[in-house]
């Protein structure tokens, strides 16, 4: 496989930990940090948004790792529409906000890993 792919991956599940205990932390709230953040707290509590991305990029380890390619497909593809959502959101919320075009590029960057054509042909082992 693909060692850039392999490391970019490795990358995304970093960013999935770091962002969803950010959005998690029991230590502060960020949605009453800014209006971006407020319409989310409409749609689900912190911990939700946040734990999702958190047991997503464990689920993506562990998929790596077995060498399940189906369940690594499942996940990175909840993942590509979990984060375009949150980034309509922002963006209803607080257009001006650079948070969802940030989201918007993390959504692009796993959609690439979702369809990239070395990964394509893998099967489950």
């Amino acid at each position: 496989m693909n060692e850039r792919l392999e490391a970019l991956e490795t990358l995304m599940v970093a960013y999935l930990l770091v962002w969803g205990f950010w959005i998690a932390s029991p230590w502060w709230t960020i949605y009453d940090s800014t209006p971006t953040f407020r319409m989310l707290s409409t749609i689900a509590p912190a911990w939700v948004v946040g734990g999702l991305p958190i047991l997503s990029a464990l689920l993506l380890s562990i998929a790596y790792r077995l060498r399940l390619w189906r369940l690594r497909w499942a996940v990175l593809f909840f993942l590509v529409g979990f984060f375009q959502f949150v980034a309509v959101l922002y963006f209803l919320s607080n257009p001006v906000s650079p948070a969802w075009i940030t989201n918007t590029l993390v959504a692009i960057i796993l959609g690439l890993l979702l369809f990239s054509p070395e990964w394509a042909n893998t099967k489950d082992g």
